[in-house]
């Protein structure tokens, strides 16, 4: 296992290998050679601007806007503030943003055309569950793939994670679980978003599939296990070959038998921590709680992940911490090579 490991690299587009940044929450820049997405862009750290819907604009470009190459698409797996609340500004205020677009769910599209922006309403596309286990193609530029790279994309229907559960109680053994904010957005808001106009809407998992020549890295985001009993297709199907999975561990103990369940059926080669830190705070690493409730049990998790990791093909754990831009330096970077 590797805890909050060290890289610090300058920037570069080598093929040969996966460069992940992680800024918080859910939100990670992976780069492969020319080509990178990014996920659920939220660096607004401030309570109070998170209670007001605030994005924070210069933290944004504070962040983002230090990325040497744009994302080729931005994908949101919920619409919750703490994965959606900064994605206009990086695609509206930072200048090489421009052309960036989106995908996300029918909500995350009506709550970002609260903004009154045409320009960004164009470039917001609605994803829908794909024909399962089929690939879609994510349009790139032809300069990238003339050079031979492409990306594609599953988008797996779910459910948001529950954010509290109850034990059972002694008549009829009967539980209870609940989602915050976890309401459909039905039609475009006509006024910028207020916090409780983040509601969850339709969730997704996505899978992406990062190919140059005959080089490739497969990728799961797994932004909101449930039970596969309840959503079989929340997954990808078996056998196909996964470099690294992003695993959520908040709320893991309230998903019976996550992540046990979720990463016997995947087997990647790499998990990686996600969504662990407290959002409501500047210190980026501090564990997630909420008015001294912890949401986050690492140990636990990790001592989960490790019965479990000793299948083939099987290499780390990772547990990231922030990634830090320091002149022409980039901090704090996890490299994934290809498979040997």
């Amino acid at each position: 296992m590797e805890v909050k490991p060290s890289d610090t690299i300058r920037f570069d587009t080598n093929p040969d290998r996966l460069q992940i940044y992680w800024f918080g929450t859910a939100s990670h820049y992976i780069q492969f050679g020319e080509i990178a997405l990014l996920t659920d862009p939220f660096v607004t750290a401030e309570l109070e601007k998170h209670r007001k819907a605030q994005s924070d604009q210069l933290e944004v470009k504070r962040t983002f806007g230090r990325l040497k190459q744009p994302p080729d698409a931005i994908f949101i797996g919920h619409s919750h503030g703490d994965h959606l609340l900064d994605a206009h500004t990086a695609m509206l205020k930072i200048s090489t943003w421009n052309q960036v677009p989106l995908y996300g769910s029918q909500s995350t599209q009506y709550i970002l055309m609260g903004h009154g922006n045409s320009d960004l309403n164009d470039r917001v596309k609605v994803v829908k569950s794909t024909p399962y286990g089929e690939w879609v193609p994510l349009p790139i530029s032809k300069q990238k793939s003339d050079k031979g790279y492409s990306i594609e994309y599953m988008a797996l229907k779910t459910a948001h994670t529950p954010h509290f559960s109850f034990a059972p109680l002694l008549v009829d053994n009967f539980s209870f679980s609940g989602t915050l904010l976890d309401g459909i957005i039905d039609k475009p808001l006509s006024k910028p978003p207020t916090s409780m106009d983040y509601q969850s809407g339709e969730v997704y998992n996505f899978l992406f599939r990062f190919r140059h020549d005959n080089t490739e890295f497969i990728v799961m985001m797994l932004g909101s296990p449930m039970p596969l009993i309840d959503y079989p297709q929340s997954l990808p199907p078996q056998g196909i070959p996964i470099d690294v999975v992003f695993g959520l561990t908040a709320n893991a103990d309230n998903v019976n038998d996550y992540p046990k369940e979720q990463m016997e059926r995947l087997k990647p080669r790499v998990i990686i921590l996600s969504h662990f830190n407290n959002f409501f705070h500047k210190n980026a690493d501090e564990i997630l709680h909420i008015e001294g409730h912890p949401l986050v049990d690492i140990e636990q998790y990790l001592l989960d992940v490790q019965k479990i990791a000793d299948y083939p093909g099987f290499e780390k754990i990772i547990v990231p911490a922030i990634t830090e831009f320091d002149g022409d330096l980039i901090r704090n970077v996890i490299l994934i090579d290809s498979k040997k």
